[in-house]
């Protein structure tokens, strides 16, 4: 699960329960019953922003942590590419890939296929 997932169900949830909470305030309760509820939702909302400082915390070191990759990824002296191979796409690919084989980036990215580096020859041949 992605962070911006986690982000989006925890807003989700903060407003079905201020929903809900306008729902049954529109409810004929008795006032020790009223009084429960409240506490009940007072419990849920300190959670929700809980989970909602915890969420923040998570995308800032997760962005460190990203930025620290990605300067890493990018002072190595050989080329870096990363391929998800059960979702069949490219994660990553460094800068070196251009100084050593001629392809930016972007251009690995946007292929489609299986992709060999030839050491050899130090080419870089591709297969859909």
């Amino acid at each position: 699960m992605n962070v911006t997932k986690i982000t989006e169900d925890i807003e989700l949830v903060r407003n079905h329960v201020d929903l809900l909470q306008q729902q049954i305030g529109k409810l004929s309760l008795h006032e020790h019953q009223y009084k429960q509820i409240s506490r009940t939702f007072a419990t849920l909302h300190a959670s929700l922003e809980k989970l909602r400082a915890l969420d923040a915390i998570m995308i800032e070191e997760l962005q460190k942590q990203q930025q620290l990759f990605e300067q890493i990824a990018e002072s190595i002296p050989a080329i870096l590419y990363v391929y998800d191979m059960c979702e069949q796409r490219n994660i990553y690919a460094n800068r070196k890939l251009i100084n050593i084989l001629g392809y930016s980036p972007e251009t690995v990215q946007a292929m489609n296929g299986t992709y060999t580096i030839l050491n050899s020859s130090r080419r870089f041949s591709h297969s859909s």
